[in-house]
């Protein structure tokens, strides 16, 4: 799978994913690499939140924004639940 972040396609793996530390996380994120790892067999509301999560990291990367974690988790959380509750208000082109 394949996710359009401004210019770039990112390829989406489903895998073991591991921090610096070697501990186990999420999801991970390289522009160099155009490569975004996404913890497998996660519910499929967790790895929806992740991809996204992961996408804010990069939009922050390419407009050059140092954006905190703690910051990237509020707002991946609540930008999740912003298109949980309003389907439909992108589909339907009502902001064009």
């Amino acid at each position: 799978m394949k996710v359009k972040i401004g210019p770039y396609n990112i390829d989406v793996e489903y895998c073991d994913v591991r921090g610096p530390q070697g501990e186990e996380i999420y999801g991970h994120t390289v522009l160099a690499e155009q490569k975004m790892q996404i913890k497998k067999n996660m519910p499929k509301t967790v790895t929806n939140e992740t991809i996204l999560h992961e996408s804010i990291h990069l939009i922050g990367d390419l407009i050059g924004l140092s954006i905190k974690e703690r910051d990237v988790l509020a707002l991946s959380h609540y930008l999740m639940m912003y298109i949980k509750d309003n389907k439909g208000i992108f589909i339907d082109n009502t902001l064009t």
